[in-house]
C-alpha cells in the first residue's frame, strides 16, 4: 500500500526541481507584447521619417549591373543561379574575388515580385534595416540581462532606435546594392540573438533555437566576408558570460558553444575555395592595386 510513497516523494521533488529551473514567465505578457508593438510601430515611423525618401529613387551605378543579372537568371540564363554558388560574385575575376551568391538571389526574388521597378527593391533594403534593429534590440536585452544591468527593457529600446536611425545606415538602406550589408548584418545579428537566448530555454527549445541561428549564420556566410567573424565574437561572449570558477572551464565551455559556428565556418572556406579558387579575395587588378596603395600611404 504504501510502497509507491517514496517513489512519489521523489517525482514530486523532480518537478519541484524542473519548475524552478525553467526561466521565470513574465508577468503582463500581453502588456510587453503591446510595449513590442508599439515601438516597432514608432521605429518603422522614425526610420521612414528618415530614409523614406529613398524609396521613389531609382536605380543607381551597380544597381543596374545586378539588376540585369537578376532578370537574366529569371528569364533565358536559368543556369545562371547555378553559377551563382559555385563560381565568383558575377563572374568576373578581372575586379574582385567574392562569393555573395545570396545578394544575386535576393535580388532575382525583388526581380521576380517587382520587375524593373525600384521601389520593392527599395522596400526590401529598408525591411533588412528594420529586422536587424529588433535584433540588436534582443542582443542589448540578452546582454543586460546577462550583466544585471538594471532598466533591461529600455536598454534594448535605446540601442535598437540608436541602430535604426543611425546616419551611418543611409548608404545601406538606400543603395540598393548596399544590401550587401544590411542583408549580411540581419543574418548576422539575428544569428547572435539566437545564440544568446539559448541558455534561458528547454533542450526541445535549445535545439530549435541553436539550428536557426547556425542556419542565419550559414545566410550571412552567403552575403558577404565579414560574417566570418562571428564565431569568434560568439566564443569571446560566452567565455566572459560563464560563470565557472576557473578560466579552463570557461574555455571549454565556450569552445563547445562556439565549436559548431566555427566548424560551419571550415566547411564555408571549402566551398569558397571550391567555387572561387581562393580562400581570401579581394579588389584585384588595377582596384585592387590602388587599394593596397591607398592603405599603405595611411
Amino acid at each position: 500500500m504504501h510502497s509507491d510513497a517514496p517513489q512519489k516523494d521523489l517525482l514530486g521533488k523532480l518537478h519541484q526541481a524542473a519548475d524552478e529551473a525553467r526561466p521565470p514567465r513574465e508577468k503582463g505578457g500581453w502588456k510587453s507584447a503591446s510595449a513590442m508593438v508599439g515601438f516597432c510601430a514608432i521605429m518603422f515611423c522614425l526610420m521612414f521619417f528618415e530614409f523614406g525618401g529613398a524609396l521613389n529613387s531609382y536605380f543607381t551605378s551597380d544597381d543596374l549591373n545586378h539588376v540585369t543579372y537578376a532578370y537574366r537568371m529569371l528569364t533565358d540564363h536559368g543556369e545562371l543561379l547555378f553559377r551563382t554558388f559555385s563560381t565568383v560574385w558575377m563572374q568576373d575575376k578581372s575586379v574582385e574575388i567574392f562569393y555573395r551568391p545570396l545578394i544575386e538571389v535576393s535580388f532575382a526574388v525583388d526581380q521576380f515580385f517587382s520587375g524593373a521597378n525600384p521601389f520593392g527593391y527599395h522596400v526590401s533594403n529598408f525591411l533588412y534595416s528594420f529586422v536587424g534593429a529588433l535584433a540588436v534590440l534582443s542582443i542589448a536585452r540578452s546582454l543586460a540581462e546577462r550583466f544585471n544591468v538594471p532598466g533591461v527593457k529600455y536598454i534594448g529600446y535605446v540601442a535598437a532606435l540608436f541602430f535604426a536611425v543611425s546616419p551611418l545606415h543611409t548608404e545601406v538602406t538606400t543603395w540598393l546594392i548596399g544590401r550587401v550589408d544590411g542583408l549580411s548584418t540581419m543574418f548576422y545579428l539575428l544569428s547572435f540573438a539566437l545564440f544568446l537566448k539559448l541558455p534561458q530555454r528547454t533542450n526541445a527549445i535549445k535545439h530549435m533555437l541553436g539550428w536557426l541561428s547556425l542556419t542565419a549564420f550559414a545566410l550571412a556566410l552567403l552575403c558577404k566576408e565579414m560574417s566570418a567573424s562571428l564565431p569568434f565574437v560568439l566564443f569571446a561572449c560566452s567565455f566572459f558570460l560563464r560563470k565557472e570558477p576557473t578560466n579552463l572551464k570557461k574555455l571549454q565551455q565556450a569552445l563547445l558553444e562556439s565549436g559548431p559556428y566555427l566548424a560551419l565556418l571550415a566547411v564555408y572556406f571549402l566551398v569558397r575555395f571550391w567555387a572561387t579558387g581562393a580562400f581570401l579575395g579581394g579588389y584585384v587588378g588595377a582596384v585592387g592595386e590602388a587599394n593596397v596603395l591607398s592603405f599603405s600611404k595611411l
